[in-house]
């Protein structure tokens, strides 16, 4: 009997140690799947961040080459005002341009020129001045009715 009662205990030892070791197992075998499972939700994450770290890089390297070529279209539009007017006598062309332009890269060509047209316009006018004063001048002389002094003898 003790050695039926030994056995017993010594098989429910074993089945108490089998059980604490298949218990273990799993909850190794738990613990890995969790690790697993976290592992490739993080794999996710990170491909998730970085598709949308590309999707943003091609929506802001879209939105500068669109930039680049507005402006690359705006300085030509500006470039072809600039050489249709530059060599002009008509200071509203030059005002035009920098109405349109008022920060453009020829303002200060620009702007010299307006000032040089209305310089010369000044002065152009100055001289039409003195042209019709002199001409008045001109025509009172000869409106002057001459004297005649009859000749004594």
């Amino acid at each position: 009997m003790k050695r039926e009662a030994a056995a017993q205990v010594k098989r429910a030892a074993e089945a108490k140690a089998q059980r604490e070791a298949e218990l273990r197992a799993k909850r190794e075998a738990e613990a890995q799947l969790k690790r697993e499972v976290e592992t490739k939700a993080q794999r996710e994450a990170e491909l998730k961040a970085k598709r949308e770290t590309d999707e943003r890089a091609q929506r802001e390297a879209k939105v500068k080459a669109q930039r680049d070529s507005e402006s690359k279209a705006k300085l030509a539009a500006e470039s072809s005002l600039w050489n249709s007017i530059k060599s002009s006598r008509d200071a509203a062309d030059f005002q035009k341009y920098l109405n349109r332009y008022p920060n453009g890269q020829y303002v200060e060509p620009a702007r010299q020129r307006l000032l040089a047209l209305e310089e010369q316009k000044v002065k152009e006018q100055e001289q039409r001045a003195q042209e019709a004063e002199a001409r008045k001048q001109k025509d009172a002389e000869r409106k002057k009715s001459t004297i005649v002094v009859p000749p004594t003898f």
